[in-house]
């Protein structure tokens, strides 16, 4: 039989739709304090939210005759008409926050505008006004919410611990802290500080104050994008440091994301850019109701966005000092050992290799006096002038003995390690070239008779 709900279930149900977790509360009391024209916030937490939230701002206040009716279900002061839908310059504008935290909770709210002499204090449960007063107190509003989800039981045996609830506050707190960065936040969790930004307008310096890792960030500007950006070679593991707003919204865009991609295109080796972004654009081009949290926005002119960003990365990172170097990327926990591997030996390592090469031939010129040979100092001039031809090839051990003694082929790999030396130097190759020669038979013998099993590489002409 089909019957409509009672007016109870009806609004357990719609709270349901808005309030996942005590996040959505924290989030939406935040709202209403940045719309208020608050210049300075202060969020409290007790386990996780779930059994206590406060929320105190200096903003406008609510006026006395209207705190009741705030509280019911699609009340708002914020549209009036159906065009309104059009150009919403709020983050709150339905009406149904406040009307659905107090159908889930206990809660008590403190209100007073400029021009009135007292506050007032409401208390309301389930839904339900309990009492109404005057009360002494400062211009502004606090909201506090207790017993999140008491009366709907089936729900809050989902929340998670209460450290996983005030993580996801902590992050959300800090993130709006960014764009709204004229104001003063301050988290309190278990009675300990956790957040206070200045309020002084710097967004830069309000970004490095909360996430100090996040040093050498790079100003970008677009028709409709500014933000801050990590050159291609700083990147992390995740996503997590990609914060976009929409005109003051945080949201999450797939629209954002993919000018990112553009913008970067190949210079990214690996991980994922940071990239704080801030969109503005007129009200009347993007819908916010699409989403029942207003998570998620749509853009009316997706490629004219997309193209904005791509250009606003594009024009930075074109810049010489902003693209990484193979050997030098800053990664988060990685390293590309592929980009790396794959550059060329350039000529200034080959310089730096030939004067490796002849700093251990002098040292055998000196050894050959006591009549010693130091295996390994030779054996690593060898691998060194087989790194830059990168033609050695390993063969038995009799083979091996005999190229030892082929002096002219020792000859030829020294001369092309040593391409870059001095024309002094080039004078003496004849001399070096018998040394070698005499140091290669002497190592025949300590190999034929100290390692018998040791195979070792020489140079394919």
């Amino acid at each position: 039989m089909i019957r409509i709900l009672d007016e109870f279930i009806a609004d357990k149900i719609a709270a349901g739709e808005v309030i996942e977790r005590p996040l959505s509360i924290v989030k939406e009391l935040i709202e209403n304090s940045i719309d208020a024209g608050s210049s300075q916030i202060v969020i409290e937490i007790k386990n996780g939210g779930k059994s206590y939230i406060r929320v105190t701002d200096n903003g406008s206040g609510i006026v006395s005759d209207e705190i009741e009716l705030a509280f019911e279900r699609h009340a708002t002061g914020k549209i009036s008409k159906l065009s309104d839908l059009d150009h919403i310059n709020t983050l709150g504008f339905r009406g149904e926050a406040l009307a659905s935290i107090t159908a889930i909770s206990r809660l008590t709210v403190y209100s007073k505008t400029a021009d009135s002499e007292l506050g007032t204090k409401l208390k309301m449960q389930g839904g339900t006004t309990v009492s109404i007063e005057k009360t002494g107190m400062n211009t502004g509003t606090t909201m506090v919410v207790e017993d999140v989800f008491y009366n709907t039981p089936a729900r809050r045996k989902f929340m998670k611990s209460d450290a996983a609830e005030a993580t996801v506050i902590i992050d959300m707190i800090q993130k709006i802290a960014i764009y709204y960065s004229h104001i003063a936040f301050r988290l309190i969790n278990n009675k300990q500080t956790i957040i206070a930004t200045p309020g002084t307008g710097d967004m830069l310096t309000t970004i490095q104050s909360i996430y100090p890792s996040y040093r050498e960030l790079i100003e970008i500007d677009g028709d409709y994008v500014h933000g801050f950006i990590s050159d291609p070679g700083s990147t992390k593991s995740n996503k997590r440091g990609q914060i976009f707003f929409v005109n003051g919204r945080y949201i999450s865009s797939s629209t954002i994301e993919k000018g990112i991609i553009k913008g970067y295109g190949d210079r990214i080796f690996s991980g994922h850019p940071i990239c704080i972004l801030f969109i503005e654009v007129n009200p009347e081009t993007i819908d916010v109701n699409i989403h029942p949290n207003k998570k998620e926005i749509k853009f009316l002119h997706e490629e004219d966005i997309v193209k904005d960003i791509e250009n606003a990365i594009k024009r930075v990172i074109n810049s010489e000092n902003t693209i990484p170097s193979a050997m030098g990327l800053r990664s988060e926990g990685t390293f590309d050992t592929k980009a790396s591997s794959a550059v060329d030996i350039t000529a200034s390592n080959a310089e730096r290799l030939s004067s490796e090469t002849y700093q251990d031939n002098s040292l055998k010129s000196d050894e050959k006096k006591s009549t010693q040979v130091n295996i390994k100092s030779f054996l690593a001039s060898k691998t060194r002038v087989s790194d830059i031809t990168d033609t050695y090839t390993p063969d038995g051990l009799a083979e091996s003995t005999q190229n030892c003694t082929d002096t002219d082929s020792v000859k030829g790999g020294f001369e092309e390690a040593n391409h870059n030396n001095s024309a002094s130097n080039a004078n003496n190759n004849d001399v070096k070239i018998n040394d070698n020669a005499k140091d290669n038979a002497i190592i025949k013998k300590q190999i034929a008779i100290k390692a018998p099993n040791v195979q070792t590489f020489d140079l394919i002409h």
